[in-house]
């Protein structure tokens, strides 16, 4: 029966080197299996004993360890758990050339993947690498599924997390029905959720946005006239009447900057708070956030208190209206 090449039929990468470990006291059997290895484009390290073991396992890092069951110094099935304790995911194949039942089974027990008996054809050798490097591969494939279940996981969690915090927020927000109060809590719950340290909040009045309130004290105007800059970040949310996100520099090569310099970064975000016939009111703006830039996630959260804030808006104009 022809020998399978190198690779053939095997999940692992064409493109990783195969890294052996041999250890055994049998040079003559050492030095034959790592020649043969060796024409095969394996890499290999070969050892006469199992002394400094764990050093020399994070050295090299080797996929596959062959271990001799009896070592003169040491036993092979002890030697298994040393290489486990540095090397987890490595496979262990342990050879001997006298096969003893019991042996075999403590082997296995203690992390053994295949036990070999020598000599080993080289049919034999090679069918018990590949099926090595497969499980090898197979084990990576599930880490890297658990890996990405964590995570979706953990994002699942963030988002609910956030969602929760999202449905406090309007909670608080409907409870205020008066605009000295409205707008401060409006643009701390905005900055508390996206998670900014500069922002502000301007109302449509008297042909103009008015300031309400601001994150930045003396850093940005009172009032902003229409019509707004053509191109500006305000009379883009004004006309498209959808929030903006900028993530990174690049962003404003499409937009006018306000001339404002206390940018921590160059991402920002603007939500225009819109009627109920779907004329734009106000515009809150937020920026220098604490983990830069700010997301497409937090733009959808955004959306989602604007929403609600402008249902607080309406609410208090009808309020103010209906006043005797």
């Amino acid at each position: 029966m022809a020998l399978r090449s190198l690779n053939s039929d095997s999940s692992f990468p064409e493109s990783e080197t195969r890294r052996v470990f041999i250890i055994d006291d049998d040079k003559s059997f050492r030095e034959s299996l790592a020649d043969i290895l060796t024409c095969r484009s394996y890499s290999v390290k070969t050892f006469d004993s199992a002394d400094d073991i764990e050093e020399k396992l994070s050295q090299f890092q080797p996929h596959v360890i062959f271990i001799d069951v009896q070592l003169e110094d040491a036993d092979g099935t002890d030697v298994i758990v040393r290489v486990k304790n540095v090397l987890p995911n490595s496979v262990c194949v342990m050879v001997t050339a006298f096969a003893h039942v019991e042996t075999s089974v403590r082997a296995l027990k203690r992390g053994a993947y295949d036990y070999l008996r020598k000599p080993l054809s080289h049919e034999e050798l090679f069918v018990a690498l590949e099926r090595c490097f497969d499980k090898i591969q197979l084990t990576r494939e599930r880490d890297e599924a658990v890996d990405v279940l964590k995570s979706k996981n953990i994002d699942l969690e963030l988002a609910n997390s956030r969602l929760k915090k999202i449905v406090e927020s309007t909670a608080r927000i409907t409870n205020y029905m008066h605009l000295p109060e409205f707008a401060p809590l409006l643009l701390r719950e905005f900055a508390e959720n996206i998670s900014a340290r500069g922002g502000s909040l301007y109302l449509r009045k008297n042909g103009g946005f008015i300031l309400q309130h601001s994150l930045d004290n003396g850093h940005v105007p009172e009032a902003l006239d229409l019509p707004f800059k053509k191109g500006s970040v305000f009379e883009r949310a004004f006309a498209d009447k959808k929030p903006i996100l900028i993530k990174n520099k690049e962003d404003w090569c499409f937009l006018e900057k306000s001339g404002w310099e206390g940018y921590s970064d160059f991402s920002a975000a603007v939500f225009p708070l819109c009627d109920i016939l779907g004329e734009v009111v106000g515009l809150l703006s937020l920026h220098n956030k604490i983990t830069p830039p700010f997301t497409e996630s937090d733009l959808g959260y955004g959306e989602l208190l604007a929403s609600y804030a402008s249902e607080s808006l309406h609410a208090e104009a009808y309020e103010a209206n209906s006043s005797p």
